[in-house]
Order: structure tokens, then sequence, then C-alpha cells
């Protein structure tokens, strides 16, 4: 299995929801077997110097451009936090861990009646794209509907 490495400087990041999701998250992971770990630049700067890839990024972006994401050692995102549909991808889980369904390319095209499957009736169509997950079957950032359809 896939190991997640975040390094933070946590107390900077003014989004406490996005906080507040990510912990919940890694909850989930922790009971599913997912190996991860958090850095704080502020509590552990030894954890920053001591993983070269990790030590190259600050020298390079500085503690302004963190979080920096690793995923087994390769940094997947740097500037922001994961979502869920960045865990479930790069860790290669099934969607059902984090709570969410995964509907096929098949079931996400775009049907003559509006419908695209994830319960919703769309007169204009559904908007969907591959790849986007939701506790309801919806696309998170789907145009034209509101989340829950």
């Amino acid at each position: 299995m896939r190991r997640l490495a975040i390094y933070e400087a946590a107390s900077e990041w003014n989004d406490e929801q996005e906080l507040d999701d990510l912990a919940q998250s890694l909850d989930v992971l922790t009971h599913q077997g997912v190996e991860w770990e958090r850095h704080d630049l502020f509590k552990e700067p030894e954890a920053f110097e001591a993983n070269p890839a990790v030590a190259q990024y600050m020298k390079v972006f500085g503690a302004e451009r963190l979080p920096v994401v690793l995923v087994d050692g390769v940094t997947v995102i740097a500037g922001r936090y994961p979502d869920d549909a960045d865990l479930i991808d790069w860790l290669e889980l099934p969607p059902e861990v984090l709570g969410y369904e995964w509907a096929d390319d098949g079931d996400m095209e775009e049907m003559d009646d509006g419908d695209c499957g994830c319960g919703g009736h769309h007169d204009d169509g559904c908007r969907h794209g591959h790849g986007h997950y939701a506790e309801d079957g919806c696309s998170d950032d789907a145009e034209g509907h509101e989340h829950g359809c």
C-alpha cells in the first residue's frame, strides 16, 4: 500500500474547515490501514530537513508555498491540501473507503432524457465530469445544479 506524507505549516493555513475535512479523511484512512504522516514546520522542522524532496522544495519555494504532499516519497501536490478525490486517486483506493460512489465512464455519459445516473434529473443534461466524487454520487463542482442533484 502507498504511503502519504504531508508537510505543512498548519498554523498559517486560513481554512479551518479544510483542515477539519482532511483530519476526518485521514482518520478514516487510518482505520483502513493506510500509512500516513503529517509534519508541521513549526513543531518538527527537522522532519523537513530529513526528507530530501521536502528540503529541496523548501529551498526553492519556501514555507509560503506549503503544504507539500508526497506519496511514496514523490511530490504529488504543493500549495494546497489534498481533497478526497486526490487521496483516492494517489493512494489507489476504492472510493467507498471514504464514503463515495464511483460511476464508470458509461454511467457518466449524458443520457437522451438528461438523466446522468446520479439520481437526479436535469432538463439540460448532466455536466458531470469523470473523476469527480461526491457522497451522493454527484459531482462536487458540476455546473448547472446544486450538489445533491
